[in-house]
């Protein structure tokens, strides 16, 4: 014999039936609960409201995860805005450095690309990574 936790399914159950059986049985006795989701369902505009809810929130192509993804997506696409708006302030105003000051592109040169006045010699000292 089946134990189940509830008391009136243990009751109709105690025989051998089948469980689909039982479950028919127990809404016959909770005839209110019944009522009320049959009261709901003959309510063709909760029907309709609820149908149409489902299928927004799940099943249109615009639903609501995609929107949740989409407002992510944005989101990081700000910090990557901001991100390159900063770095493009800074590699302008190296720029002008560059172009309107003698002593620092005479000192990038050097560092960046290693060039030389011809009476000089480069020494280039790399450390190694452990």
């Amino acid at each position: 014999m089946r134990r189940y936790k509830h008391k009136v399914f243990n009751k109709i159950c105690n025989f051998r039936l089948n469980p689909v059986v039982c479950v028919l049985l127990l809404c016959n006795q909770n005839s209110g609960a019944v009522e009320k989701i049959t009261s709901f369902l003959k309510n063709k505009y909760a029907v309709a409201l609820t149908a149409f809810f489902i299928w927004i929130l799940f099943f249109d192509s615009n639903n609501l995860i995609s929107q949740f993804r989409l407002v992510f997506n944005l989101n990081d696409l700000h910090k990557q805005k901001a991100f390159y708006l900063d770095e493009i302030e800074k590699d302008s105003t190296a720029l002008y450095i560059l172009k309107h000051d003698t002593a620092s592109l005479e000192k990038f040169a050097r560092e960046k690309y290693l060039m030389k006045r011809d009476n000089e010699d480069i020494f280039l000292i790399v450390e190694e990574k452990k």
